[in-house]
């Protein structure tokens, strides 16, 4: 009996550069090393950067994300009826 997978090289190479990208932080973050320090130092002020360069969109999403959430939650306590009569109420010119 012979079976043959066929995979695309693509597919491989995507596939080891996760494993050794995987690897390789894993090490960095195990060792104890001045090395690893320096790494992981290097790592956290990366990331810092990135968030500090990107922060008015990460503010935005967050608040969306935020008032969604309270929206959604908030609604589901208000029947609809209860919700039109609101907005009318706030919408009625004297």
């Amino acid at each position: 009996m012979k079976i043959t997978v066929e995979i695309d090289d693509k597919e491989i190479e995507t596939e080891v550069k996760r494993i050794v990208t995987e690897e390789i932080a894993k090490s960095i973050l195990k060792n104890r090393s001045t090395d690893g320090y320096i790494y992981r130092r290097m790592i956290k002020d990366a990331i810092r950067e990135t968030i500090k360069a990107d922060i008015d969109n990460l503010s935005d999403r967050a608040v969306e994300a935020a008032s969604v959430s309270i929206t959604n939650k908030g609604l589901k306590k208000v029947s609809t009826e209860e919700l039109l009569n609101r907005l009318s109420d706030m919408h009625q010119i004297d």
